[in-house]
């Protein structure tokens, strides 16, 4: 319930001191929060962009946050500049030590700042986690086509799941889509155990208690992978995030899926498909897409949604037969893209 507004890869809004750390610790698709400090535009040329970004912080009482507590700044950069991160963060660093005379701890900081640049866009303010928020330490166990709990959270989103309903997570992978959607419907803070983390909520005295209100879920999640290992993957992880009991798991391939599961009893279906690679061609691939679908016509119910999130998605779009997209995204994770794919039956 609070204005915003939007930019490539942000969102601004207003909060008080309380809800932005009750935001931070609750968030589930975003990397970092901050308390912004400044927003500029930027060059790509170092010495003035330096100028810029000192102008545009000079007059700022940093002692209000520092207060004699250690600090350092980190530096997250995205395009073209003839400067690194290393250059930026060292140059805040200065200016910020010199108005407040606080230490600057690059091992153990008591606060840390985070300066975000995108192309010529720079965000600055101070770092209400402290850490990236879309890694979870859930994610021990990975296999090779493991996704962040930030990308498999909105896989969740994207299928609308809702209580009550039944998901079926298939090609499960270690189970991140599946965690993060027995997180989202317990309303499990994805950082329940990182509270001893958060440095501004140690800054301000706040207890990050209050905000565990967690909650029972009747929706059924269904989380289905052909491979052992992933299996076992799975397991560990939703033991680790303490939301196991609410999965059911099991190593089941998809033409068998007709067997363990009643006919028109799925709700929404989210799915990581494999792809054809050197070793596995289309010609074998092909098939087991045509697979998924033929399942997917027994299993879902007539009001369902299927998510499905791949690499290459030409092949994938051959074989879709009865069901149609009715949304496509891209999503980067690190340098890799994915393919995200909405679909529904075909009326």
């Amino acid at each position: 319930n609070k204005n915003t507004q939007s930019k490539k890869t942000v969102v601004f809004f207003d909060a008080e001191k309380e809800e932005l750390v009750e935001f931070a610790y609750k968030v589930r698709s975003a990397k970092r929060v901050l308390l912004l400090i400044t927003n500029i535009t930027i060059t790509a040329e170092k010495e003035k962009t330096i100028q810029l970004i000192n102008g545009a912080i000079k007059n700022y009482d940093f002692s209000v946050l520092v207060n004699n507590k250690s600090f350092k700044v980190e530096c997250k950069r995205f395009g073209t500049h003839q400067f690194n991160s290393l250059e930026i963060s060292s140059e805040i660093s200065k200016t910020i030590a010199a108005k407040t005379k606080a230490v600057i701890s690059l091992n153990a900081p008591e606060i840390i700042f985070h300066c975000y640049i995108y192309n010529n866009d720079m965000y600055f303010g101070l770092d209400i986690a402290g850490f990236n928020l879309s890694k979870r330490d859930y994610n021990i166990f990975n296999t090779q086509n493991s996704l962040n709990g930030a990308i498999a959270y909105s896989l969740v989103r994207d299928a609308e799941l809702k209580e009550g309903e039944t998901l079926l997570n298939h090609y499960a992978n270690s189970g991140a889509v599946s965690i993060e959607a027995g997180l989202f419907l317990t309303s499990r803070s994805v950082n329940f155990y990182k509270k001893d983390k958060f440095l501004v909520a140690k800054l301000w005295n706040i207890d990050l208690k209050q905000f565990d209100k967690t909650k029972a879920t009747k929706t059924k999640i269904i989380c289905y992978d052909r491979s052992m290992h992933n299996i076992t993957a799975l397991k560990k992880n939703a033991q680790i995030a303490g939301i196991h009991k609410e999965l059911s798991i099991g190593r089941v391939d998809t033409e068998w899926l007709d067997t363990k599961i009643d006919e028109k009893s799925v709700d929404k279906v989210i799915a990581a498909l494999p792809i054809p690679s050197k070793i596995i061609g289309d010609k074998d691939i092909a098939p087991v897409y045509k697979e998924f679908f033929y399942q997917m016509d027994y299993v879902l119910k007539k009001k369902h949604r299927i998510v499905i999130i791949v690499d290459k998605d030409e092949l994938l779009k051959k074989c879709m037969d009865k069901f149609e997209i009715i949304e496509e995204k891209r999503v980067m994770q690190g340098m890799r893209e994915y393919k995200v794919l909405i679909l529904k039956k075909k009326d």
